[in-house]
């Protein structure tokens, strides 16, 4: 019952945090109106994977908050890091994954209102679009014309998949009164990083400080979170001793695990990728009772109690399926168990005729202090809360010979991160 009451009080605990820091995210910038007027304040800064089409924003900490559309407003800045501005633009469809690759090889144009990232600014800027489908647009602004810079790749024969680098020949033109660019354009990737690179030498290529704007590069985030859940553990062991047999069939038990974590999110591969460090408290209690007989005036009756409680650590790489904040996961990693507490006990109740003594001996002479294992498993992000399906298989807690164990564990989880 009292671990009950833990487990479900922590649960309420990641509700309530979520509620409290949900209010406090909004962070200082301004907002600039379609008259050109620009209004400081707050702005919701959710860190926008996907580009948003709408923003939060208010005057100061007690004012009523209101909400503005690419229609409401010229752009909008956030901690003089991100800059968005309202653009009509023309954007390809075509997908370019892999997995969603077609056989279409012309651009196939839609004319959209959007917020648009900017990525460097200067006489040439360069911005980005990154669309619901998880497609990365950049676009370059020139003589007052937007244009987007065109990658294709589209089946052909044999279903091969070929790339058209419209971009290079774009590159080319719009950028051809600066030498400095060239041998950039012939290498380039359509990518933020290797474009950055090209628009910022460019925009130099004119004077010193003509570059007004530049996304800061991407750096490895650091993401602290807390997490709770239900565990079903089932210890094994492999012996062919009887008097050990009263614990070689335990059942499963169901306990709880609480702890923290450190999360790695590396910049590329679009954030998917992450190294998730858990601490968890994990315990273990269960017990057994079986009867040897020998004949009718010799028994015993053996009941065999663990009360097992562990300090874990687990390194984990976790594989977003999509780059958004909702999508599915898979994990796999190690695990490093340290026990805290260790208490197994058999009691014997031995019947020898009219004869009946009581003893309590180890059940386990031998154990581990220290336990590796390997946990699988996947799960679903959705904005700050993950919920974590794993199974983990560890080496179990005996050191004796003649019995060998190991220890499988299903961890159902509930993950907040700040």
């Amino acid at each position: 019952m009292k671990n009950k009451t833990l487990f479900f009080s922590f649960i309420l605990f990641l509700f309530f945090i979520n509620s409290t820091f949900a209010q406090n995210k909004f962070e200082q910038g301004f907002i600039v109106t379609n008259n050109l007027d620009t209004l400081r304040g707050l702005i919701k800064n959710k860190e926008w994977e996907i580009t948003p089409e709408k923003i939060e924003f208010k005057t100061n900490t007690s004012t009523e908050v209101k909400e503005y559309t690419f229609a409401d407003i010229h752009s909008f800045q956030i901690n003089n890091e991100s800059i968005y501005i309202s653009k009509k633009v023309e954007a390809d469809q075509l997908p370019i994954k892999d997995q969603t690759v077609s056989w279409e090889e012309k651009p196939q144009f839609i004319t959209q209102h959007i917020f648009l990232k900017l990525i460097v600014g200067g006489n040439v800027p360069l911005y980005l679009l990154w669309d619901k489908n998880g497609k990365k647009h950049f676009f370059i602004e020139k003589d007052g014309e937007i244009n987007e810079l065109l990658f294709i790749r589209h089946f052909e024969r044999h279903n091969v998949i070929r790339e058209k680098r419209i971009y290079i020949g774009q590159l080319n033109l719009y950028l051809n009164d600066c030498p400095d660019v060239r041998p950039l354009i012939a290498k380039a990737k359509y990518k933020q990083q290797s474009l950055t690179k090209i628009f910022t030498t460019y925009n130099n290529c004119f004077g010193p400080k003509k570059v007004t704007f530049k996304q800061k590069k991407e750096k490895v985030k650091f993401q602290f979170g807390v997490l709770a859940g239900v565990t079903l553990t089932k210890l094994n062991f492999r012996g062919s001793n009887p008097a050990r047999s009263q614990f070689i069939n335990l059942a499963p038990s169901v306990n709880y695990a609480v702890g923290g974590t450190v999360d790695i999110v590396f910049p590329r591969f679009d954030q998917r990728f992450t190294l998730r460090n858990e601490l968890l408290f994990k315990p273990y209690k269960q017990s057994d009772e079986t009867t040897l007989v020998i004949d009718e005036d010799q028994n015993s009756i053996l009941t065999a109690e663990f009360d097992l409680a562990y300090l874990r650590f687990y390194n984990i790489g976790e594989w977003k399926l999509k780059a958004k904040k909702k999508s599915l996961f898979i994990l796999a990693g190690f695990s490093n168990s340290y026990a805290l507490k260790n208490k197994n006990n058999t009691n014997s109740i031995d019947k020898f005729f009219s004869q009946v003594t009581t003893r309590d001996v180890p059940s386990i002479l031998f154990y581990r202090k220290y336990e590796i294992g390997f946990i699988t498993g996947l799960g679903y992000l959705f904005n700050n809360f993950t919920i974590d399906l794993k199974y983990e298989i560890g080496n179990g807690i005996s050191k004796e010979l003649g019995l060998g164990s190991n220890t499988h564990t299903a961890f159902l989880m509930l993950k907040y991160t700040f």
